[in-house]
């Protein structure tokens, strides 16, 4: 029974930190200039004041607030819910809300959003309605060692340059943010999610093997040969002198027949053996001696009828580029999963914007893969900023 305890114990304990961490969003996390920088964004404060009480520290999601184009939604205490936004408004110290509540239109209220150094939010004021009191939420400040571990782990929006499109290759991102669109939502990557981009260029070696025919020489012993029974024809005719008018031309007849038999005229053949038959016994000795059969693939490069057959091997480089996305999304059951995409490239594309809207998308790389579009966003010094992946987009560090 001790032991089943013990077991369940260490089960809960490894759900526990398999399921879905809350954490807080630092002062630093995000810079916030214009309006349009808050929408999607979800604060988690780390402290609760309420003017007159004392501060209260808060568990990391105890609290969340999300700002969107036209909601601001709470979770956590006697305040959640949705409330409308009427308008934003820009301010001294930074930006003010004008909300109602979705279900009693009489509640009206404000959320301020106080800026430090007129870019980091510094804290939240929160006022439900026109007779209730305002709630302070504080953003904590990123402690120095995990400041810099992150600083080291994730890849800064000014980090990275690239001159041509195609030096992004070999190149790993780490982003900061994860953004879904269409409604712009905000959501803050940890370094244990394990987000990862890669850019990768694989090198295939193929070799190609070809056979290719190549005419065999005659052997230099042939020309030896024809001399040699050009000679027997001679010493032939001599012998026979019964019709001397006739001896040139049945001479060069000779001649043509031995000529002919070394490329295989067959019409000549019978009168060839006949003329050879008349040979004396030295000779025929002589040229047994001097003349070897040779083997039937010799006959054929003798008469240069056959090929020798050589392989020729060709040697091609092959590169197939990819992207490589690592991610984890959460599941009905509570607990993150890791998953893998590869994005198979087929052309890429380089362009600049010359009015952009926004300085850190001055140049776009357009990638066209398997799987549909991809684009790289550079700043107007080409320095890495953004990527997205249709419907979700991953911001570097610095934003």
């Amino acid at each position: 029974m001790k032991y089943f305890f013990i077991l369940l114990a260490i089960l809960s304990s490894l759900c526990i930190q398999a399921q879905s961490k809350d954490f807080y969003s630092y002062l630093t996390d995000k810079k916030f200039k214009i309006t349009n920088d808050l929408f999607g964004f979800e604060f988690v404060p780390n402290v609760m004041e309420i003017p007159g009480s004392k501060a209260k520290d808060l568990k990391a999601g105890e609290f969340k607030i999300r700002i969107d184009r036209e909601n601001l939604i709470i979770t956590g205490g006697d305040i959640a819910g949705i409330y409308n936004v009427n308008n934003v408004n820009t301010t001294e110290y930074g930006f003010k809300l004008e909300l109602m509540n979705a279900r009693d239109p009489g509640m009206q209220g404000h959320l301020k959003v106080i800026l430090l150094n007129k870019k980091y939010v510094d804290a939240l004021v929160f006022k439900k309605s026109n007779s209730a009191k305002e709630i302070i939420f504080f953003l904590p400040e990123i402690d120095e060692a995990l400041r810099n571990k992150e600083k080291e782990y994730f890849t800064d929006r000014s980090e990275l340059f690239l001159e041509f499109a195609d030096e992004v290759w070999g190149t790993n991102l780490y982003p900061f943010y994860r953004v879904f669109q269409p409604k712009r939502i905000f959501h803050r990557v940890q370094m244990s999610d394990g987000v990862k981009i890669e850019f990768i260029e694989t090198e295939t070696i193929i070799e190609k093997t070809k056979k290719i025919k190549v005419k065999a020489e005659k052997p230099p012993k042939v020309k030896e040969k024809k001399e040699k029974e050009e000679v027997i024809a001679t010493v032939v005719e001599e012998v026979e002198k019964e019709e001397p008018i006739k001896e040139e031309v049945e001479e060069k007849d000779e001649e043509t027949s031995l000529f002919d038999s070394f490329f295989g005229d067959e019409d000549e053949e019978e009168e060839v053996v006949v003329e050879v038959a008349k040979k004396t016994e030295e000779e025929e000795e002589e040229e047994e001696e001097e003349e070897v059969e040779p083997e039937n693939e010799d006959i054929k490069q003798y008469f240069g009828e056959d090929t020798e057959e050589e392989v020729v091997k060709k040697v091609k480089y092959e590169y197939i580029y990819e992207i490589k996305l690592t991610d984890t999304r959460p599941t009905d059951s509570g607990f993150d999963e890791t998953f893998t995409k590869s994005f198979k490239v087929k052309n890429v594309k380089l362009r600049q914007d010359p009015n952009p809207k926004n300085p850190y998308y001055t140049y776009q790389v357009e990638f066209d893969t398997n799987k549909g579009l991809v684009h790289l966003y550079l700043s107007q010094d080409k320095k890495i900023s953004t990527i997205d992946f249709g419907p979700v987009e991953y911001l570097m560090r610095g934003h």
